[in-house]
């Protein structure tokens, strides 16, 4: 899915671009917490449905009243979870990140994105929440992503994009980045 989000944000021209992208990478998100959750707990898939009380007393996933299929928990509630859980990795500002992507989404699906900066929004939320994934997915995981790119293109000549950092995983040189970033711009914050 992030790859598939990617692929949508790059090309050239395509309607409905942020609104792709966020739901993709929205997708890949969830699958990803899903895939630490199960791993976290034992490599049990039961983990992650929304268990009720059966009829002898036990617990059984709730199901979907449309398909039947066992409801799982949800994107934000995940995110939470390992936000709470601090050897997670997870921390608040990519919760936050999220939880910007979650909006774009559900705008889009429910109705529109009336944000006039929705674009730069995008490119900026999608190029931190990229690089989050690579290295979440990277560090739980010990994929190797480095055959794709992960970048997102501003394309365009008619908005202001100063720059657009691509993600890396090349931790030394990351960090190396981070600091030159933290000197130039005086962040707070920065180790």
């Amino acid at each position: 899915m992030h790859i598939s989000s990617i692929e949508i944000y790059n090309k050239p021209s395509f309607s409905y671009r942020e609104e792709a992208f966020s739901s993709l990478m929205t997708n890949a998100w969830e699958l990803l917490f899903k895939a630490k959750w199960i791993f976290d707990h034992g490599e049990d898939p039961s983990s992650i449905y929304v268990m009720i009380p059966d009829d002898v007393g036990g617990t059984r996933p709730k199901a979907s009243s449309t398909s039947g299929n066992a409801i799982s928990i949800g994107l934000i509630s995940l995110a939470k979870k390992l936000v709470e859980d601090k050897a997670s990795g997870v921390e608040h500002g990519c919760y936050a990140n999220i939880l910007s992507l979650v909006e774009i989404r559900d705008n889009a699906a429910h109705f529109l994105n009336k944000d006039q900066y929705l674009t730069r929004r995008v490119l900026e939320v999608g190029t931190a929440s990229l690089r989050n994934y690579l290295l979440l997915a990277t560090d739980w995981f010990q994929l190797d992503l480095s055959q794709y790119n992960f970048f997102l293109m501003p394309l365009s000549f008619f908005h202001g994009f100063e720059a657009a950092e691509p993600a890396t995983r090349d931790l030394e040189a990351e960090s190396s980045r981070s600091r030159d970033l933290c000197r130039d711009r005086d962040f707070h914050g920065c180790k």
